[in-house]
């Protein structure tokens, strides 16, 4: 009755509320956070970024908000990528790492080149373990859990939603092309759940989102991040959160021949790694942080040694501050993998730990020296 009065020419507004099934005075949509707003040179601002009522100009609002926090962000890193970084930063309550401090470089170390192609390859390396074991158990044809959908002898996607035969269950999708235009793969909240080991009646899970593409195989532009929550047994009420998200470039070189480094001489194999971009980590409470990170030439040959990288440099740089960490495998293979840390030009001696590989560090510390291991399996196929 209250809009029976309400007709017009050009609108009947009974009309309308008596043909509808129901009536939303603020129609509300659940939605789940974004994992970043920022894609290569465009970014959200806004209630585009930010749920909230509608109502009170909240979206206007948050979007003068969001306004002046990028500009500062272009005022400081110019106008490009690093600015959206810091803008998506800035809104994940992240602080730029402190480079001179010991323990953000140990862990910024894990971010090196041949483990930023670990990450961004670790779907892959998920799948061709599950057929891996398949074939072990003496099954035929593809698993039955995660769905693989093929064109011909090619697998295109991978489907989770289901539970596998070992009681694992997979999530979201990984959708792949290799076709004459280059490599794409494309991550949907992909990845595992599973009853832990260490804590009874609670699960370990790891999700993976993201886009990376290569041109040549070479070369891949990614954007990505990885969530995994892990019960380590300590405290079972709690699990160990850990994040890691990358906007980078990165360039792999593999030398199938010999090849001499400094009058050495290295047995076929060798692999050679090169990145820049931003990283974000996140370690529970421990850790929350964003910085550069450039790795230049570091070399890889597990013949030669297998503790840590032969040469090359990685690079971080935050809040004014660089500081970079050298490899010296080729000349000191030891069992500490050490390397010569050097913070805005002074010398600070020797790091230990700075393997191949981000082990240690993450919750579940899933890889290691996981790029030696996707290069080498793929290498093996492609012959």
């Amino acid at each position: 009755n209250r809009f029976a009065g309400w007709r017009f020419e050009w609108l009947d507004v009974p009309a309308i509320i008596d043909a509808a099934e129901a009536i939303w005075e603020f129609p509300m949509v659940d939605r789940d956070p974004l994992a970043r707003w920022s894609h290569g040179g465009v970014t959200l601002i806004g209630d585009a970024a930010h749920a909230m009522y509608p109502i009170g100009s909240n979206g206007a609002s948050q979007a003068i908000v969001d306004a002046r926090v990028l500009t500062r962000e272009f005022q400081r890193h110019g106008i490009g990528k690093a600015a959206l970084a810091a803008y998506d930063a800035v809104a994940e309550g992240l602080d730029e790492a402190d480079v001179t401090d010991v323990d953000h470089v140990l862990v910024l170390a894990t971010m090196s080149a041949p483990n930023i192609y670990g990450f961004m390859m670790l779907p892959q390396l998920l799948w061709e373990l599950q057929l891996s074991q398949w074939e072990h158990e003496g099954f035929s044809g593809l698993p039955n859990c995660p769905e693989a959908t093929m064109d011909g002898d090619v697998v295109t996607s991978i489907t989770g939603g289901c539970t596998d035969w070992k009681g694992l269950e997979w999530t979201g999708t990984m959708v792949q092309s290799n076709a004459s235009a280059g490599f794409r793969l494309v991550l949907e909240d992909f990845g595992q759940i599973e009853d832990s080991e260490a804590c009874l009646g609670k699960q370990d899970s790891l999700k993976i989102n993201g886009l990376v593409s290569s041109a040549d195989g070479e070369t891949f532009e990614s954007v990505w991040a990885i969530e995994e929550s892990l019960y380590q047994g300590s405290d079972c009420t709690v699990a160990e959160e850990m994040s890691v998200a990358a906007n980078t470039t990165l360039h792999v070189q593999i030398t199938e021949e010999d090849v001499v480094l400094d009058g050495v001489t290295l047995i076929d194999g060798t692999q050679t790694f090169s990145s820049d971009g931003t990283i974000a980590y996140r370690e529970s409470s421990v850790i929350a942080m964003v910085a550069e990170v450039e790795t230049v030439d570091e070399v890889l040959n597990s013949e030669h040694c297998s503790r840590e990288a032969l040469s090359g440099q990685t690079f971080f740089r935050a809040g004014g501050d660089e500081s970079f960490i050298r490899y010296d495998g080729l000349t000191d293979c030891d069992n500490e993998s050490t390397v010569t840390w050097v913070v805005n030009g002074s010398a600070q001696g020797e790091l230990e730990g700075i393997s191949c590989a981000a082990a240690g560090r993450h919750a579940g510390g899933f890889l290691l020296c996981m790029a030696g291991v996707l290069l080498t399996t793929r290498r093996r196929k492609e012959q």
